[in-house]
């Protein structure tokens, strides 16, 4: 892509977001309901951005109801600033807050560890990138609004390609990046190439994130990245992976995981039983007798870990996730990722599959 198109995709994203401000949590003064005071001026808190506020200050739902049960509503908005100034004494926290224009709301909030990291460092760090790896950049993935989220993939220009059985081949070494106006994560990916299917590309491992974009950081991170990608570990284990994945059978448990996940992007009850049928294991294990709440990572689904991986990949590389909706492609093959990644359910099966 070039200098100009990325400029122009700047522009785009940037017109795309909510109005947006980096504030002190102190300057916050909750006046009632979901009304605080910001600098003089009030501004309403959707339902999740006073939950996070009373994350953020140490107050938890339950004490917040036994409070407001207790002494009222006048009480609790009292104690909520005292948690808040009784937190700010030592160190003085930082978020981002959206501002859904046609709600009049704010919609979202983000902690902030930095200083809020512009579209454009981020842009300007993926060039550099890709020119000291020898990449190329293939896929930009983004969302506007209050969700704030943009993934580059970095692909290599002479990339390893991997045969691993069958007809399947893998080309290592590519590179994901990810930008959130709080942080910069990075990881690698893989294409799968499958004569049958086309090409899918799939996240392999995530590497590390941080939190600034300054200059002091920026040449440190390119560096460090650089280290990284030439050892080569990540690929290595992804081979491991899977392998082990391909082997294994999928325990009820994670294709519970699974199935819940997808019940928030697939609304269709149809689709998602046909791509994640856990309601029909999971009947056929009660009917059998067994107690899904002790031993469902223990239970066999019929489908292995490699298919399951495969199904939610696919998913997420063909097909359309809703522009309002709450997650993105990246999204599902983090999903995949931490399914082949995390130990596998291989011991003691109870199985009505053989």
């Amino acid at each position: 892509m070039s200098t100009t198109n990325f400029r122009a995709l700047e522009q785009e994203i940037n017109e795309s977001l909510f109005p947006h401000k980096v504030i002190s949590v102190r300057d916050l003064h909750h006046i009632g309901q979901d009304i605080f005071s910001l600098n003089g001026q009030n501004i309403a808190f959707n339902e999740e951005s006073l939950k996070f506020f009373d994350k953020i200050v140490g107050l938890s739902s339950r004490q917040s109801q036994a409070i407001i049960k207790a002494s009222g509503e006048k009480t609790f908005s009292d104690f909520r600033n005292y948690m808040n100034l009784a937190n700010s004494i030592d160190q003085d926290l930082k978020i981002l807050m959206f501002a859904d224009p046609e709600n009049k709301m704010i919609s979202r909030i983000l902690p902030m560890k930095a200083d809020y990291i512009p579209i454009s460092s981020f842009i300007d760090f993926c060039e550099i990138l890709a020119e000291d790896l020898d990449c190329s950049i293939e896929d930009i993935d983004w969302q506007g609004r209050d969700n704030a989220k943009v993934t580059i993939n970095l692909h290599p220009n002479n990339p390893n390609i991997v045969n691993l059985g069958g007809i399947e081949e893998f080309i290592s070494n590519g590179l994901f990046v990810e930008w959130q106006p709080n942080q910069v994560k990075l990881g690698s990916y893989v294409i799968r190439r499958v004569c049958v299917n086309g090409q899918v590309i799939t996240s392999s491992k995530s590497m590390e994130s941080f939190n600034s974009l300054n200059a002091e950081d920026f040449q440190k991170h390119l560096k460090r990245i650089k280290e990284r990608i030439e050892v080569g570990k990540d690929f290595e284990r992804f081979k491991e992976k899977v392998i082990v994945a391909q082997q294994s059978q999928t325990s009820l448990k994670e294709l519970e995981r699974v199935h819940k996940f997808m019940s928030q992007i697939i609304t269709d009850k149809k689709q998602l039983e046909e791509l994640f049928p856990y309601s029909d294991e999971a009947m056929a294990y009660i009917s059998a007798g067994y107690d899904l709440d002790r031993s469902s990572a223990k239970i066999v689904s019929h489908l292995k870990v490699w298919d399951l991986y495969n199904r939610l990949t696919a998913f997420a590389t063909h097909n359309p996730i809703e522009q309002n909706s709450n997650l993105h492609s990246s999204d599902i093959l983090f999903e995949a990722q931490h399914l082949l990644y995390k130990n596998r359910d291989i011991e003691h099966y109870h199985n009505l599959y053989g």
